[in-house]
């Protein structure tokens, strides 16, 4: 597994033939929950990479404080990028219960870049994002859509994002999101949505 040099060694190699390249700009350990010696051991395995200058800049995805916390105490080498799910009810954390936007203050004081995926996704929550009156009015304010709006929303909070284009009309809805800005009254109205999520609860659904 990760543990092993020769398997991460393995899936670079064969990513670089893939793409014809002798060289990835950023590279990224995907490993939520991966701790101590298995955790050193996968993350040498990226510095040497990072070294031998196949690989220019390394990241992390779906690591929260612990984690990251972790990681900084022995790496040589520190992540630049973390790849985190950051919805408006749950900023960039990973697990439930996680205080509020934690991961993204960390991620400032480290001087680390992040990036944010599934925006829009509602899971565990019971009410969809997109379908929050509070997204819905907002939205209606600035003439956008309730999906442009979230997206914006990260960025104000300087979270790139990776919103899923699988139409036209969602590549013209995404490409959007730069000519519009969120005033801070709106911003700070978006940010409770996370403390009320918490006073209402989830719901895990398969």
């Amino acid at each position: 597994g990760m543990a092993d040099p020769s398997y991460l060694e393995t899936i670079l190699a064969g990513q670089l033939q893939a793409l014809q390249t002798d060289h990835l700009e950023v590279y990224m350990l995907h490993a939520a929950g991966v701790k101590g010696e298995q955790l050193q051991a996968a993350w040498r395995s990226m510095e040497e990479m990072h070294e031998q200058g196949r690989v220019k800049a390394l990241g992390v995805s779906n690591f929260g404080v612990e984690e990251l916390e972790e990681l900084w105490s022995f790496a040589r080498v520190k992540p630049v990028y973390l790849q985190n799910i950051f919805k408006v009810y749950k900023p960039g954390e990973q697990l439930l219960g996680a205080s509020t936007m934690s991961v993204l203050e960390w991620a400032r004081r480290h001087d680390v870049r992040m990036v944010g995926y599934s925006i829009i996704n509602s899971w565990p929550q019971l009410l969809p994002p997109l379908e929050d009156p509070h997204v819905m009015a907002v939205a209606q304010r600035y003439g956008k859509t309730p999906s442009q709006v979230l997206h914006r929303w990260a960025l104000e909070h300087g979270v790139a994002v990776i919103p899923k284009a699988s139409s036209r009309e969602r590549i013209r809805e995404n490409t959007a999101l730069l000519d519009f800005a969120l005033v801070p009254t709106d911003v700070a109205l978006l940010d409770g949505l996370a403390t009320l999520s918490e006073s209402i609860g989830t719901e895990f659904r398969p």
